[in-house]
């Protein structure tokens, strides 16, 4: 509970979240309006070796199915997420009945390891798209992520997907699942490039190829392994076997794609960033004490750890680095897209939130008052186009 929980007790009462907007405004490092994670690490110039401490999660977040699945540590996992390490009833599952029915296959109303196959039979609730670089329908490097099913039935309603062709959310009553796509590689083919750079850079004497005395042991980009570019043994490396052995390497890469599933850093964070990106804007911020209070489930005006919602990051990821590669990914945010605004909005709105603060507004009071519409202490273009008379 980053910079909210003022006595560090793990509960926020009535007073940490009354203080909550006020709290969160303290720690704007850069004075930017907009609050990162980063904002609310406490700073510290003693090193040390223990590594900080993370909310415990408990079972496994998600599970692999396929044929090879070993069924008893899946039965284990979904008893302790869903039957607190009891056996599978039908009440541990009182949002999927069918399913339940499904997977009892000789109706004693257990659900037992040899009947979790059934869950290879089950239709997809959610069923997604990744499409790395170049998108079918664009000429562009457009990395996207499509959903083949925007809603689905979660108990007695339907849940909708929500997002940008690089991340896709949705909410379920107790969590957020959010979808991202990261592509490093892209859709272009740059290995020409790279192998005339290299070539440029090491040949001494500028004969068009390298030889081998001419690179040192600490050459860049893996060509100090001669003998791996020297396709035909002849000690000379041409440009063209340079970028040969290049285009190999990321065809490789280009299909690996892995899966990274976890938890963000911190829940009480993510549960303040409403919009999802990352980071807290000034209007997050404002409403940060009614977000804390509408977690209060249970109505004793105060928030405790498991009042707050969790968040579950699947990351799909191409060509990324071997180094954390089970770590959740969170892509930095993009500028907010205002749809239709013309320069001067644009460049006004200093920090890229999609709305002007009366800090960056250029005008007066009196012209601030006039345009914000809605009294909320902030222009959105849409306000803003109204007041000039715009449609």
């Amino acid at each position: 509970m980053m910079c909210s929980d003022a006595d560090e007790d793990g509960v926020l009462d009535a007073d940490e979240i009354a203080a909550a907007a006020e709290r969160l405004r303290s720690r704007d490092a850069d004075d930017d309006e907009m609050i990162y994670l980063t904002d609310l690490r406490p700073v510290t110039n003693v090193q040390t070796d223990e590594r900080p401490r993370r909310r415990v999660w408990g079972p496994d977040a998600a599970v692999l199915l396929g044929p090879k699945m070993d069924r008893s540590t899946l039965l284990l996992t979904l008893q302790e997420a869903y039957a607190l390490g009891g056996s599978l009833t039908a009440h541990s599952l009182p949002q999927r009945p069918q399913l339940f029915a499904r997977l009892d296959a000789d109706n004693n109303r257990r659900v037992f390891a040899n009947e979790l196959g059934g869950l290879l039979d089950v239709e997809a609730d959610v069923s997604l798209e990744a499409h790395f670089g170049r998108a079918a329908d664009s000429s562009a490097e457009t990395p996207r992520l499509v959903s083949r099913r925007p809603t689905f039935v979660f108990g007695d309603g339907e849940v909708s997907l929500a997002g940008h062709s690089r991340q896709l959310d949705f909410e379920l009553p107790e969590m957020r699942v959010q979808f991202l796509i990261q592509d490093s590689i892209g859709g272009g083919d740059d290995a020409t490039t790279q192998a005339d750079a290299i070539v440029a850079q090491y040949d001494a004497n500028k004969d068009g190829y390298l030889e081998k005395s001419e690179l040192p042991e600490e050459a860049a980009g893996g060509i100090a392994d001669f003998d791996a570019f020297d396709a035909d043994g002849d000690g000379k490396v041409y440009p063209a076997e340079i970028a040969a052995l290049l285009r190999r390497q990321r065809t490789a890469a280009v299909n690996v794609v892995r899966a990274k599933i976890g938890q963000p850093e911190d829940a009480l964070f993510a549960a303040l960033d409403t919009n999802h990106d990352g980071r807290l804007d000034w209007r997050e911020v404002q409403a940060a004490p009614d977000r804390l209070r509408s977690l209060d489930r249970n109505h004793d005006g105060r928030v405790d750890v498991d009042e707050i919602p969790s968040t579950l990051i699947v990351t799909l990821a191409r060509g990324a680095s071997s180094n954390n590669m089970y770590a959740p990914m969170t892509p930095p945010p993009d500028r907010a897209v205002i749809k239709d605004a013309p320069p001067w909005f644009l460049r006004m709105d200093a920090n890229g939130d999609g709305a002007i603060s009366t800090r960056e507004f250029l005008g007066d009071a009196d012209q601030f008052q006039r345009l914000d519409a809605n009294g909320d202490g902030y222009l959105e273009w849409s306000e803003v186009e109204k007041s000039l008379g715009g449609p």
